[in-house]
């Protein structure tokens, strides 16, 4: 079943809230009147909201006013999973330099305040009153104030208790396109007396009977000038689907929906075009074949012939051609005329995938005898028996037969004339001039009595070879620390070498670590060593014939290690009436071999190394010692790798 992807048209106006001078705007919900502002408060500015009691008295219900909020973070929090998608929108990498962005910029700070109430409880630009009485009327005034309490704006509305859905989108449509549904609608333009006018659209649908759902999860903001589309491609042929459109204002208050009868999708979308269309002449005329359709519902191939380039086309196939069998043999020709052909695929619904690529032929009377088969070659005392089977062709006059060591080119004819039997005795080659290992390639050609040759039928003849190859020359071995043993080597002098086998001996035992073609660089990484291992490699040479000559022998290579083991992290010195005791914490290491001590008569001072390997204890007695020299532990392993040096140390005490 063919399945259509999705795409939304998104454009950008400007909105008419934005672009109006100071104002505010009223939605209702149940008994709470909503304040929008269309204005974005500046630093140390803040907005009043009064409400006229009786007499027309005006009384501040923001006793401390609204300032909205300066805590980045704090934004953050609220929005919750809103968060991420605003971050993006605005291009703002920490949550401070998001709420500037919405505080400053006029555009994103209306649409976004629409959008989540907690960005315009954020930006200053909202507020909520609860407990009117239904249908009633009320007078609200608002103000914008800076610090030195002066009045920067001011404006007054009578608003309505009652719910007032917005208006219903209109010249709702949809139109099937090849590989989706497209809806479009209109809405008008915003007017400064609606009280609680549309911010976005919701689109609903309703598919193959089953439950109405939302159809994205993107917002259709309601902008001035936009033609409204959106891309349905979620859909199959044969779905049944019923599209639904609300407007909804900024309290949430959805619109009637404008509603579509339901539709039904039908396949629009053409099957690919064939691919891999090949034309040649045969005896029973120009025959075409194609690679099969891979479409699910393709069901025939129209198969089209120009007579040349300036000629229209014509449908040659008087049946449909299955789409199993994507093959056609045009018998309507004419010889010496130039032709084109060219192949569509047709579906279970009439969609016609285009034409692919046209081919050309020209055909002539010019067509070569198929060649001759089962070619075999044998070796007898004489020679070289060379049989095969006759070509099919009636017109066929005789055979060539050719010899050499490639059966693409470097052939030379051993017959100096058509041969007019099936068979053939090579007396120009003795067996005892046949090589042990040496392959020959023997081929026979048919030819015609137009003296048109056919493609050579071949075979090949091989000597068997019972001689082992020479040894490979010398062997070179690089211990790769953390990796293994590179193991290179000269080729063997023997010619007829397909492989290298690598082996090792550890510890008496035999091991394989590979096998190196003869056409590959002759180099091989033994990656299974352990150190302190003595190993020897050996290489040997085996030949095409599967003969394996004597083996070629390493040094012996012991494997070391180059890595320092962990260095003495502590360590202390005491002044004795014998000399300076050095005591140290051990060292945990798999291969630690022991310790050496150093002294120097400043902390940075050059070094003396005043003891052998320490092996048993973890202290050293230096009877030359004083109370002004410097002492550093290093630890050694079994390769004679040091760490690094512990923090120099003095003696701190003297003992009596």
């Amino acid at each position: 079943m063919k399945k259509i992807q999705y795409a939304l048209i998104i454009g950008l106006c400007f909105f008419s809230p934005i672009k109006a001078d100071f104002d505010f705007f009223t939605p209702v919900s149940s008994d709470t009147i909503f304040i929008y502002l269309n204005y974005s408060l500046k630093s140390g500015e803040k907005m009043i909201v009064e409400k006229a009691s009786e007499g027309n008295n005006f009384k501040t219900v923001t006793s401390e006013g609204i300032k909205g909020e300066y805590d980045g973070d704090k934004l953050k929090r609220s929005l919750g999973d809103n968060y991420s998608r605003l971050e993006e929108t605005l291009n703002a990498d920490n949550p401070q330099l998001v709420l500037v962005k919405l505080r400053t910029d006029p555009f994103y700070g209306m649409i976004f305040s629409l959008l989540y109430r907690d960005i315009a409880k954020a930006l200053g630009r909202f507020y909520s009153l609860p407990g009117h009485e239904k249908g009633k009327d009320y007078q609200y005034r608002v103000k914008i104030i800076n610090r030195e309490d002066k009045i920067l704006f001011e404006k007054t509305k009578t608003v309505k208790a009652e719910e007032i859905p917005p208006q219903q989108p209109e010249n709702i449509q949809t139109e099937q396109l090849e590989n989706s549904i497209k809806i479009s609608w209109q809405y008008p333009d915003w007017k400064p007396e609606e009280q609680s006018p549309a911010v976005q659209f919701i689109l609903y649908r309703q598919k193959n009977g089953k439950q109405k759902t939302k159809l994205s999860k993107n917002v259709f903001m309601r902008i001035d000038g936009l033609n409204y589309q959106y891309y349905d491609g979620d859909i199959y042929p044969g779905d049944r689907i019923k599209y639904s459109l609300c407007a909804v204002d900024a309290a949430g208050i959805e619109s009637p929906p404008a509603s579509l009868q339901e539709i039904i999708i039908k396949d629009l979308i053409p099957p690919p075009a064939p691919s891999g269309l090949s034309v040649i002449k045969t005896e029973k005329g120009i025959e075409l074949n194609w690679n099969m359709s891979l479409a699910l519902d393709a069901v025939y191939y129209d198969i089209f012939r120009w007579e040349g380039l300036s000629k229209d086309s014509v449908q040659i196939n008087k049946k449909p051609v299955d789409v199993l069998t994507p093959t056609f043999l045009d018998t309507s020709f004419q010889i010496n005329q130039q032709y084109y052909y060219a192949v569509l695929t047709v579906d279970s619904t009439g969609n016609k995938s285009r034409t692919c690529n046209r081919i050309s032929i020209y055909p002539t009377d010019r067509t070569p005898p198929p060649p001759p088969e089962n070619l075999r070659a044998v070796i007898l005392e004489t020679g070289v028996k060379i049989e095969w089977n006759p070509s099919i062709d009636s017109f066929v006059k005789g055979y060539y037969v050719s010899r050499g060591y490639d059966e693409n080119q470097n052939l030379f004819k051993i017959t100096d004339s058509l041969i007019m039997d099936t068979v053939y005795i090579d007396r120009r080659i003795s067996p005892y001039e046949l090589k042990p290992g040496q392959s020959y390639y023997y081929a026979v050609t048919a030819v015609d009595s137009f003296l048109f040759q056919s493609k050579p039928a071949g075979t090949w003849l091989s000597i068997p070879d019972k001689t082992p190859p020479q040894k490979p020359g010398m062997i070179s071995l690089e211990h790769e620390q953390g990796t293994g043993v590179r193991i290179k080597w000269n080729p063997s002098p023997s010619l007829d070498v397909s492989q290298y086998k690598i082996e090792k001996t550890n510890n008496h035992s035999l091991a394989q670590v590979g096998m190196v073609s003869s056409l590959s660089p002759l180099t091989i990484l033994d990656r299974e060593i352990n150190h302190h291992d003595k190993i020897i490699y050996r290489i040997t040479a085996i030949d095409t014939a599967g003969n394996e000559g004597a083996p070629v022998f390493s040094d012996t290579l012991l494997i070391l290690d180059k890595n320092n083991p962990p260095p003495v992290k502590f360590a202390e010195a005491v002044m004795t009436a014998d000399g300076v005791i050095i005591q140290w914490e051990k060292v945990t290491s798999f291969d630690l071999a022991g310790y050496i001590v150093y002294r120097s008569n400043l902390p940075t001072g050059k070094k003396e190394k005043i003891s052998s390997v320490i092996t048993e204890k973890k202290e050293f007695l230096d009877v030359n010692g004083t109370k002004d020299n410097w002492y550093s532990i290093v630890s050694i392993d079994s390769s004679g790798n040091e760490s690094r040096p512990s923090k120099p140390i003095s003696p701190y005490r003297i003992k009596k």
